[in-house]
């Protein structure tokens, strides 16, 4: 066990050998009787139960007195504010709890646990006294304020001889719902522990900053009372200025100044910081009573509410706790031991039992079996403390007169329990109930008194944190780390913000200036492009030109000759929608000559000069009986010098177009000539109008606004995804500041803008070509109406040539190959077999069709070529230069209001961060800081040669 603590109240070492261990006293009086209206420690507690803890208001103490005491001119140099066992420990311990002090004040609890000290007990257990005996403050003691909300005490020693301050707060943790506003609020469940009050962000206000220590009682008793009343504002309860304080801090009662309270108890918490030279840094949690019965019927739920929260306390793994049983009552009925057993917390327990002045005669057997650890075993053992209520003039100044404080001043109410105490535990003064300290406590000597007590939990306090230091220490270093990268990821405000912000800018300029050199940009412009040539080229006008014979039909009782006519299937399937079989007809059909009501029906769609609305081609609609090779893709592949040749019966979707403009599908000659004579005045036969041409060519460019918009639309996204890459590199150390955010803006709308303006252009010459066939190149359009009749007549007379053969022999005849790729001998060697075979199968009599077709498509690639150079015009030579020539021009620092007429402030702002980002960037460096000062205590700690980790855990306490 440690030596006995030299405290204020020591005699020397020759007084002790005659008397006990207790603190001792200079001079043996005789019997005297301490007497008081309410009796001992707390003696107000006996009284007939309330709500919580009701005790009795004492008379204030002279404001001067406790600056008195900390300025006394004989006090010894390790005398402070706390005038205990806390600054008179051992040297090792105290800078372990000097650390702690200070880890503890730096709030790392979220990081890892720090050992701290509760004190929990039953209510009128003397629990406020003992913690005002801890603490040398005085609590409230009024009824209706008194231990009705966690009360914590952080003491800290101040460097440099800094003055004594005190700073009050309200944590709120949870907010306070009425049964009104909520009907199943005051039910207490596992899910909602304290009724009415519901968990929250902590929100923490400031409700005084005292230098007064003669203050606190007070302030701490209105503090608790805003704590009762969570839907006020708490400055109105302020001592000194609140409005509510001025209407009621005269009235002389026991109810809360006559103030009504919202709540009859908070789980949220009123903190006093208090700092002033000598003093320990420590912490203490002084919770409100448990109890069983409450006063009112509608506050039963309390009872399980305080139950809660004490059990909360309790199971934070690294707190002490300090159990307050009386002395005066039986053990057994200790409520608050049961939650300490069900939380298996005995091993960290000391056990204080307090009002021993109050000691029944005869009652003294139970209580040393406590002490010998025969029943109610704790961890820590137990501590004896007698802390009555004395009045002034009760004690004879010989009492009081060795205690260190100013002798010219009367001794306060401190001052006098510690003085009360020192002679009760030396039998020099009778308990309250004129009883002596029994004999059969001798053996515990150096257990009785706070002072014992508060040198042993400093001790103890000291040795949990050598045990626990080294984890904190891994954490604490492991969080710093984690917030120094995060940081890293925040850069701070730059030294110069004007020339960062400038230098990111030209840079972002110059940049730009090389947008149109080459490297990656340009190919993935000039594959868009030649993307939208392609789609182009895929949308033009296709023709079913297959021929079969059909089998002999039968008119008017004769049968009819075998003719030829169109097979009613898609043939092109390289279009980009696939195709479908021409309205109204049937892989069957009759001839051309006997249209069936539903081919009527249908190519009426045509007499009005609508488009066709078919859907795309399945492969169930394919006619059966027909190979892959009849397929007009090879006509497409080898003779339109478009795509390469695929195989049999393949796709290519080159571009999905919207499903009012996609690709008409392939139209039989028999559809051409339905439009033909739907589109012929009466009296003009075989004569192709201009109405016809007209449309049939505006028809075939109008699905041109599907690839159009996509042209548009990736153009846009290509740019966009370039000069934000651009600016983000630019600008890749102010991606979290305000300029990054409005230069991304600006730089948006620009391109918007610049695309909408060639949108609007391109339009219009959209809107052109869909009006009116028109072209003055007579040479192109020649030329390509000679390629495209060729294309046809030479497909045309193949696929008749099978018909005319018939299947077996047909599908032997070959493809006719690519005209480019045949040489002059090849090319007469195919027209002198065309010719002649012509003379088999005679005149065709879709000659017509077949003419019509090849201008349309004559039309359609001349007509193309120029909607497709016009396009991409635009966009190479008028969107990218005029892009490149504006953002390479300083735009964004004009639109950033940083080109001319700036100032400091201008720079400063376009540096400041979003909320967020700011938030964090405060947040991490305030942790920051905590770790690093946290470190650099344990690195105190560990370089003090007075400690040793080894030592401080293998010294017996």
């Amino acid at each position: 066990m440690a030596a006995p603590v030299q405290d204020v109240a020591s005699q020397g070492q020759n007084r002790r050998s005659a008397r006990s261990g207790a603190p001792s006293v200079s001079t043996r009086i005789g019997r005297q009787t301490v007497t008081n209206s309410r009796g001992g420690e707390d003696a107000d507690d006996d009284d007939q139960p309330v709500l919580l803890m009701q005790v009795r208001k004492i008379k204030s103490q002279p404001a001067e007195s406790v600056h008195g005491r900390i300025d006394a001119p004989h006090a010894p140099p390790n005398v402070s504010f706390v005038s205990h066992g806390f600054t008179a420990i051992g040297d090792k311990v105290k800078e372990l709890n000097d650390t702690l002090g200070e880890l503890q004040s730096l709030g790392i609890q979220h990081v890892t646990s720090l050992p701290e000290l509760v004190l929990v007990g039953d209510q009128s257990a003397g629990k406020s006294s003992l913690m005002s005996g801890f603490s040398d403050i005085y609590l409230p003691r009024s009824e209706g304020a008194c231990t009705r909300c966690p009360v914590h005490i952080r003491l800290s020693g101040s460097h440099g001889g800094g003055p004594w301050v005190c700073r009050v707060s309200l944590q709120q943790d949870y907010d306070y719902r009425p049964p009104q506003q909520a009907t199943r609020a005051h039910q207490v469940t596992r899910a909602n522990p304290f009724g009415p009050w519901f968990e929250k962000r902590r929100d923490i206000k400031d409700f005084a900053n005292l230098t007064d220590p003669s203050k606190i009682e007070d302030t701490l008793r209105w503090a608790q009372i805003a704590t009762l009343n969570p839907n006020t504002d708490h400055s109105l309860y302020k001592p000194g200025t609140g409005e509510i304080w001025r209407r009621h801090h005269s009235l002389d009662n026991d109810d809360n100044n006559g103030i009504r309270n919202e709540a009859a108890f908070s789980p949220n918490t009123v903190a006093l910081d208090i700092s002033a030279p000598g003093l320990a840094d420590l912490s203490f949690y002084d919770l409100p009573g448990v109890f069983t019965s409450a006063k009112q019927d509608e506050d039963q739920y309390l009872v399980k509410v305080v139950r809660n929260l004490t059990e909360k306390y309790i199971s934070h793994k690294q707190a002490i706790i300090l159990w307050a049983v009386p002395m005066n009552v039986d053990p057994e009925t200790s409520a608050t031991f049961s939650i300490i057993r069900e939380a298996k917390a005995q091993p960290r327990t000391i056990g204080v039992m307090t009002k021993a002045d109050l000691l029944p005669p005869n009652a003294g057997a139970q209580w040393v079996a406590m002490l010998r650890g025969e029943q109610h075993k704790v961890g820590h053992g137990y501590f004896m403390t007698a802390r009555p209520i004395v009045a002034e003039g009760l004690l004879s100044d010989g009492i009081v007169q060795h205690s260190h404080r100013d002798p010219s001043r009367p001794a306060d109410e401190l001052e006098r329990q510690g003085a009360f105490e020192e002679a009760f535990f030396n039998k020099q003064q009778p308990g309250l109930a004129n009883q002596e300290w029994p004999n059969i406590f001798r053996e515990f000597d150096d257990r009785c008194g706070v002072n014992r007590l508060v040198a042993f939990m400093s001790q103890q306090l000291g040795h949990e944190f050598a045990k626990c230091l080294p984890e904190i220490k891994d954490k604490v270093s492991s969080k710093l780390l984690d917030v120094n990268y995060e940081l890293a990821l925040l850069p701070d405000l730059p030294e110069n913000p004007e020339l960062e912000i400038r230098r990111s800018l030209g840079e972002f300029a110059a940049n730009v200036r090389t947008l149109t050199d080459g490297s990656q940009f340009m190919p993935a412009l000039n594959g868009v492009v030649l993307q939208f040539q392609s789609n182009i080229d895929s949308l033009k006008p296709k023709y079913k030109v297959k021929a079969q014979v059909l089998p002999s039909v039968h008119a008017g009782g004769r049968t009819a000759s075998t003719a030829i006519d169109l097979i009613v299937d898609n043939d092109d399937i390289s279009s980009v929608n696939g195709g479908s079989p021409a309205p109204g007809f049937a892989a069957s059909g009759p001839p051309s000559v006997a249209l069936s009501e539903s081919r009527r029906r249908v190519h009426s769609t045509f007499l009005d000069g609508q488009m066709d609305t078919f859907g795309p081609n399945t492969p169930s609609k394919r006619p059966r009986g027909l190979g892959s090779n009849d397929s007009v893709k090879q006509e497409e592949a080898s003779e339109s010098g478009g795509s390469p040749a695929f195989g049999p019966g393949s796709r290519r979707v080159l571009f999905r177009l919207p499903e009012s403009n996609q690709s008409r599908p392939a139209r039989t000659l028999q559809a051409v000539r339905d439009i033909i004579n739907a589109k012929t005045k009466p009296g003009i036969a075989n004569i192709v109008t201009e109405d016809i041409y007209h449309f049939l060519c505006t028809e075939a460019v109008r699905p041109w606004s599907g690839p159009l918009k996509h042209l548009l639309d990736t153009v846009y996204h290509l740019l966009d995804s370039k000069l934000h890459e651009l600016l983000a590199n630019a600008l890749c150390n102010l991606q979290k500041r305000l300029i990054y955010k409005h230069a991304s803006s600006i730089l948006k709308k620009f391109l918007v803008d610049r695309l909408s303006e060639v949108r609007t252009s391109l339009s219009q010459f959209y809107q052109l070509e869909t009006r009116k066939f028109y072209t003055l190149d007579k040479e192109s359009l020649q030329r390509y109406e000679e390629d495209e009749g060729r294309i046809l007549a030479r497909h045309r007379h193949h696929y008749r040539m099978m018909a005319y053969l018939g299947p077996q022999r047909g599908n032997e005849r070959p493809v006719p190959r690519n005209w480019e790729e045949m040489g002059d001998e090849e090319r007469s060697r195919e027209k002198s077999a065309m010719n002649q075979e012509l003379a088999k199968l005679g005149p065709d009599e879709f000659k017509r069709e077949l003419d019509v077709c090849a201008k349309v498509r004559g039309y359609y690639r001349s007509a193309s070529a120029r909607f497709v150079d016009t396009c991409t015009m635009h966009i190479v030579s008028g969107l990218l230069p005029d892009i490149v020539d504006q953002l390479s021009r300083w735009y964004l620092d004009m639109e950033l209001g940083v080109f001319h007429q700036t100032t400091p402030q201008t720079f400063v702002n376009l540096m400041e961060e979003d909320e967020a980002t700011a938030q964090k960037r405060a947040s991490l460096k305030d942790d920051r800081n905590r770790f690093q000062q946290t470190m650099e205590s344990i690195k105190r700690l560990e370089a003090s040669s007075q400690y040793s980790q080894e030592q401080v855990q293998t010294d017996a306490i």
